[in-house]
């Protein structure tokens, strides 16, 4: 799920959260946009932020602190990419003295003037400790993106799940049946990546004219997870449609599912 800030600054943006795969996507676009068209290698200096130890995340936050202070050698602007950052996790890395003092250092040169507009930064990491005083301050001075994984284990993911398949499909112009928005956020889970696959998958089967996505184009394309075979059985059994019932079980029974767990499952409410 994404949640964004408002805009604070044009120089510093941050791309975080939990979901890896949309924080690598999205942070590789915004690195191409902000970077300077007609600064060719110059334009783009990028500091890889994993790190193995204390000393060494100390001393790529520091690498970053000298990318911007350090203008291009023959003028003009430059974009400075710490990427795929572990050390602001909560960990043993993240929370150690020289790690914490070395993000001070680095707030401080965000708060400057980066080199008069003309240098801007970029931040992506995968996991963030919110609560520490180096994401306040980015959080403040950044336009920030945030993209966590929904937890299907928690109560109300639907409905943030519902929101998440609307906004991507809307993207690729997609508009889908109550009913077949139901049964392909139970049967994705709410995990982003999976959503994309599936939405690419059911783009490409409908074609350019056919924007309308149905119940039997769900059913057909996208694989049954457990909560879908809750959700399908259930509704195949309270309407009697017993051949669908039983082309289901048999799907399950191909991908290996044993008879007693699909028949607890269809009767058994989760």
């Amino acid at each position: 799920m994404k949640t964004k800030t408002a805009r604070k600054t044009s120089n510093i943006h941050a791309v975080v959260g939990s979901d890896e795969s949309a924080v690598k996507t999205t942070a590789a676009e915004l690195a191409a946009q902000l970077t300077p068209p007609d600064a060719g290698d110059f334009g783009l200096e990028t500091i890889d932020g994993c790190a193995d130890n204390a000393d060494q995340a100390a001393a790529k936050i520091r690498s970053a602190i000298e990318a911007l202070q350090t203008l291009p050698f023959f003028g003009g602007g430059k974009l400075v990419w710490l990427k795929n950052v572990n050390f602001l996790a909560d960990n043993k890395i993240g929370s150690s003295a020289a790690v914490q003092d070395a993000l001070e250092e680095l707030r401080a040169a965000l708060e400057g003037d980066l080199g008069g507009g003309e240098v801007r930064f970029l931040l992506s990491a995968p996991e963030v400790d919110k609560r520490r005083s180096f994401y306040k301050a980015l959080a403040k001075r950044a336009e920030l993106q945030v993209f966590d994984k929904l937890d299907s284990n928690r109560s109300g993911w639907e409905e943030a799940a519902l929101d998440l398949v609307q906004s991507l499909g809307r993207e690729r112009q997609l508009r889908f049946e109550e009913e077949a928005l139901d049964l392909f956020v139970l049967l994705t889970g709410g995990d982003r990546r999976t959503i994309e696959n599936e939405l690419e998958k059911i783009d490409l089967f409908l074609g350019e004219k056919e924007r309308r996505v149905g119940l039997e184009t769900v059913r057909n394309l996208v694989p049954l997870s457990r909560a879908g075979v809750v959700f399908e059985l259930g509704n195949a059994l309270a309407a009697r449609h017993l051949q669908h019932a039983l082309a289901l079980v048999r799907r399950l029974l191909d991908q290996g599912e044993s008879a007693i767990g699909i028949l607890l499952v269809a009767i058994i409410p989760t």
